[in-house]
């Protein structure tokens, strides 16, 4: 594995860890309550899913987005003939199964998010559905690209199950998920290549 996605699994797994930290359970006194709020647990988590999208960047992985018809007549003239607006911050210019890249057909969302979409000449944001497809370079090693992937997915689910009255238990699940996946990636041997080598003794 190259410095460079070492370092970035390393420094993602100091930012998860932190933040199943900061998730506080209700306290059981009626005198003092020091619960964390879903809310601040989403933002936190939000901020962190997007630096780590970009910063994925930096050795080839991305996140592309597809704008489904938000019903203006703009769209379907910027649309492509799957009737989708394209987007991403990198300036990568994408197009459907662009051949510069792989696409294995991951996604990291897909359903309605109130933000820009690019059709719009005004820049104002609405309700409407979209895609984040993950695509990757070709010289990028896929279990590379998965362990990316996988991540980046289960911070999503966390923010997902941080919604208001949600149980932190669901938070918790796909942060410690995501610990494990960078744990293997970040050692020289995953703990099943580690148990195995060493019931061989």
């Amino acid at each position: 594995m190259e410095r460079k996605a070492w370092d970035y699994f390393v420094a993602l797994r100091r930012d998860i860890l932190a933040a199943i930290n900061g998730i506080n359970n209700a306290d059981f006194s009626l005198w003092w309550d020091n619960t964390t709020p879903n809310s601040t647990t989403r933002h936190r988590l939000q901020k962190i899913l997007q630096n780590a999208i970009r910063d994925a960047s930096t050795f080839g992985v991305y996140v592309v987005t597809r704008h489904s018809d938000c019903g203006r007549r703009s769209h379907r003239k910027a649309s492509d003939a799957n009737d989708y607006v394209w987007s991403d911050p990198y300036g990568l210019n994408v197009s459907w199964k662009d051949s510069r890249f792989v696409w294995e057909g991951d996604q990291l969302f897909q359903g309605m998010r109130y933000e820009l979409c690019p059709c719009s000449k005004k820049g104002e944001p609405l309700n409407h559905h979209v895609i984040d497809d993950f695509i990757y370079e070709p010289d990028i090693e896929p279990a590379l690209y998965r362990t990316v992937s996988g991540v980046l997915s289960d911070i999503q689910s966390a923010i997902e199950e941080a919604g208001d009255k949600k149980p932190r238990s669901g938070i918790r699940e796909y942060l410690l998920r995501a610990i494990l996946r960078l744990n293997d990636a970040i050692m020289p041997l995953t703990v099943e290549a580690h148990i195995k080598a060493q019931s061989g003794l």
